[in-house]
């Protein structure tokens, strides 16, 4: 330190522990409401197993932590989410979402080509 500086003031850890606190038990609020909204079911292909909560729009891009941005999509579905083989076409989870998925990855998915209601097949050019 130079002789004439000031140490610099520590943050307020404590503040910044209750601020995590109040928003973790939000988001616990917010994913219980959407566990029950999506009847603890994947929205895409309706699977009850190893489920995660996918925000629509990312945190970092500036989603929140609100049931029309979150939905339940299991480990695989999530997974072909992220690696660009699986879109939502939709911006509001708390309506009607429709899936398309990479012809590719159908299978993988379901087992079969047939697909529920809601997932359109899609030619592999995306």
């Amino acid at each position: 330190m130079l002789p004439n500086a000031q140490p610099r003031p520590r943050p307020a850890v404590f503040e910044k522990r209750d601020i995590s606190r109040e928003r973790m038990a939000l988001r616990r609020t917010v994913y219980a409401a959407v566990d029950a909204r999506d009847e603890r079911s994947c929205r895409c292909c309706g699977r009850r197993e190893k489920l995660h909560h996918h925000h629509l729009t990312f945190r970092s891009k500036g989603g929140g932590d609100e049931t029309s941005n979150v939905l339940l999509l299991d480990v695989l579905c999530h997974a072909l989410l992220h690696a660009r083989q699986l879109w939502i076409l939709g911006k509001n989870a708390d309506k009607r979402l429709t899936f398309e998925i990479a012809e590719a990855a159908v299978i993988d998915l379901f087992g079969t080509k047939q697909v529920p209601r809601d997932v359109r097949i899609v030619a592999p050019s995306r």
